[in-house]
């Protein structure tokens, strides 16, 4: 009698899938180190992070995230954007996902950050805006299609002052 092999086939593709959801469902930011053979992180969501790869210090890690619009703004994306949400100014209209940038090592003394503007959106009326822990704090940027840089070296500590104003 012939026996199949199928079920071990089925037992390995449910173990790998096991192993994909456990990894991507895990708790915690996922941190990616930026290193000189690749100094860029990306996420499609529209967030792109980048350093001078001749001065990434060798312990400099990105995570990512991202909530879209909708999700955000009906209070479905999770305990940590509630307050961000709570305090969005009324006058603000949300045209692009949120999202969250986490460092952890030393950071480079330069930190590019740039977000793509939504199609069909006219970009010189986007700005940007960053949570300080307590409100929405705007952050000058460049409009360059398609994307928009925001003026600072690192990421801000708050207040913030763009740089070159004293």
């Amino acid at each position: 009698m012939k026996r199949s092999k199928r079920p071990l086939v089925q037992l390995i593709c449910a173990g790998l899938i096991g192993s994909v959801l456990a990894v991507s469902c895990s708790a915690g930011p996922r941190y990616l180190p930026l290193t000189e053979a690749d100094p860029v992180a990306v996420l499609a969501e529209g967030l792109s992070v980048s350093a001078n790869p001749a001065q990434l210090p060798p312990d400099f890690e990105v995570a990512l995230s991202a909530a879209p619009a909708e999700t955000f703004l009906a209070g479905e994306a999770g305990d940590e954007w509630a307050a961000p949400l709570q305090a969005l100014p009324s006058g603000l209209g949300l045209r692009s996902a949120v999202f969250k940038l986490q460092t952890q090592g030393t950071l480079p003394p330069q930190l590019f950050v740039s977000v793509a503007a939504p199609a069909g959106v006219d970009e010189s009326n986007l700005d940007l805006y960053a949570w300080d822990g307590q409100a929405w704090r705007f952050l000058p940027a460049q409009h360059g299609r398609p994307l928009t840089r925001p003026h600072f070296r690192s990421p801000p500590d708050f207040p913030y002052q763009p740089e070159g104003e004293t």
